[in-house]
């Protein structure tokens, strides 16, 4: 799935409803609720946008999101999405090789599935979902601080050992 710029640009103004220029989480949710939830007449670029969106918060191998966030401010602003456009080598569209490029560790081939009624409950403001990515997050460190322990373990006792 290949999202052009231009085409981007209309949803997300769509999308801000408070119109800051930004999106947070709610608006991402209810934009990619409102399309994916809709029985019919939905346009090909309208579905490949709300699943761009549900992207930005189901994504990764987690399920936590791959949330373009490159200022740190909770919010994405088209600027960012441009940003993301530039990683994976073209500047004019987003695809799976922007994603790839901006969040290695988290990437995930194929995709997953949507929960539309997750987007749904974040678009009401439901926040159960932070509780989740938290637990998701904590999982994910305990995995690199084992393998590092492993590491360490296995390292013969003259070899040399980074500090971390």
């Amino acid at each position: 799935m290949e999202v052009k710029l231009t085409s981007l640009q209309h949803a997300f103004k769509s999308a801000d409803r408070n119109g800051d220029g930004k999106l947070n989480r709610q608006e991402i949710a209810a934009a990619s609720y409102e399309v994916l939830n809709a029985p019919e007449g939905r346009t090909t670029k309208e579905v490949n946008t709300a699943l761009l969106f549900a992207t930005f918060l189901q994504g990764g191998k987690d399920g936590c999101g791959l949330f373009p966030d490159f200022d740190g401010d909770q919010n994405i602003s088209f600027q960012e999405l441009k940003e993301l456009a530039t990683k994976g080598g073209k500047e004019k569209s987003i695809d799976s090789a922007d994603f790839r490029a901006a969040f290695p560790s988290r990437f995930q081939e194929g995709g997953r599935d949507v929960d539309i009624a997750q987007l749904g409950n974040i678009a009401q403001g439901d926040k159960s979902y932070i509780g989740q990515i938290w637990q998701n997050t904590m999982g994910h460190m305990h995995s690199v601080l084992q393998n590092l322990l492993e590491q360490n373990a296995a390292t013969p006792p003259n070899a040399e050992v980074m500090d971390i």
